[in-house]
């Protein structure tokens, strides 16, 4: 597939983004516990019909929580560092060192998804300012017509993907497409709406941060991931 919240304590946002920790959060990591929410879980007979996220929550106990005012992993200046995506680049690319966002980002990315995410725009914002980055041009669609319900495990990777698709490319126009649920028939219904509003921006990027085992006709879905001008 292409480039296959409810309350958390600040300090847990670093492992749910799945990006490396400063000395600090690995430090804090050795007092706490790692989550793995039910919709990271592949249940039995899953493969070829649900997919499911793949994201850890790392939950400090409370004196560390208390010691950390802000995230503590990296941001997006230091990981625009580490990927060339700064000028002039900070030595090293540490994160106290780096200071520089990213600032490029043409067209579209849209980000599927299942379920919804209520505050996702908010979320949104919220991290923007915090980081210093520009507030994101961002556009929730519904890919089946209507809301879907709500699933906590779904909306932290939501959280996630659009967050850091903003923080790489703050210029793009993000889409965030729900599916109805996490069944394969609604992600790939989804897929194609996020595929075709990506090229009627002009060309971009479809992201999915979600799997499933893999099952034996799964080629057949090949043509999902095809439309010209987009990745």
């Amino acid at each position: 597939m292409r480039s296959p919240l409810a309350s958390l304590p600040i300090a847990a946002v670093a492992l749910l983004f799945g990006f490396t920790m400063s000395a600090q959060a690995q430090n804090a990591q050795r007092h706490g516990k790692v989550i793995v929410p039910d919709s990271s879980v592949e249940h039995t007979g899953d493969a070829g019909h649900r997919a499911h996220t793949n994201h850890l929550i790392f939950v400090p106990d409370r004196k560390t929580q208390s010691s950390l005012s802000r995230p503590s992993g990296e941001t997006p200046a230091s990981l625009g560092c580490v990927y060339g995506l700064v000028s002039p680049l900070a030595s090293g690319c540490t994160i106290a060192g780096s200071t520089v966002n990213p600032s490029r980002g043409a067209g579209a990315i849209a980000i599927v998804d299942a379920y919804d995410d209520p505050t996702a725009e908010n979320d949104l914002a919220v991290f923007s300012s915090t980081f210093g980055l520009p507030q994101a041009v961002f556009i929730k669609v519904y890919a089946s017509g209507p809301r879907p319900k709500t699933n906590c495990g779904w909306a932290q990777e939501i959280s996630l993907d659009i967050e850091w698709a903003h923080a790489m490319a703050p210029y793009a126009k993000i889409y965030l497409v729900e599916a109805s649920s996490s069944s394969l028939t609604a992600l790939l219904k989804a897929e194609s709406v996020a595929a075709n509003l990506v090229a009627a921006a002009g060309g971009g990027e479809v992201t999915n941060s979600w799997s499933s085992g893999e099952f034996s006709s799964e080629t057949s879905y090949d043509s999902k991931f095809t439309t010209p001008g987009v990745v």
